[in-house]
């Protein structure tokens, strides 16, 4: 087949070339996006757990120093704050796990608490591996 003098237009080996270019560069850039995608979602995690983690750590020295609360409980210094739970809506697949192995604290002046704060994406109630936590040790001191 001969090909006319003159004519204007694209072969079709320059068509299909510059088709397989573009789409190497669309599957990069859905990949980076993707990935940003990702990227952001571990970030709020994260970023919700230790915003989590900071308002119950203060709650909890405010329940052991005996300072009233918003809920108006105190509870004291002798007494265990060993716990886990849920918190509440809309952060209800967010869990807490306080330890406080200085229980019983007679004649002690120094509790060591260390809380663990993590995002329960499966709904057990455990933490697994995989899923993005927090862990804030502190140390709160009596002062008489």
């Amino acid at each position: 087949m001969a090909i006319e003098e003159g004519r204007k237009g694209f072969t079709l080996v320059e068509v299909l070339a510059t088709l397989s270019i573009m789409s190497v560069f669309i599957a990069l850039v859905i990949s980076t996006v993707m990935g940003s995608l990702m990227v952001s979602g571990n970030i709020e995690e994260s970023t919700r757990c230790i915003i989590l983690a900071n308002k119950k750590m203060e709650e909890i020295k405010s329940r052991i120093l005996g300072i009233s609360t918003e809920s108006g409980y105190t509870f004291g210094w002798d007494r265990d704050y060993t716990q886990t739970g849920a918190f509440a809506l809309p952060d209800s697949d967010y869990r807490y796990l306080i330890s406080d192995p200085d229980y019983p604290v007679s004649g002690k002046y120094i509790r060591d608490i260390r809380l663990i704060v993590w995002h329960d994406k499966d709904g057990d109630g455990s933490y697994d591996v995989g899923e993005k936590s927090v862990t804030w040790d502190t140390r709160i001191a009596r002062r008489n």
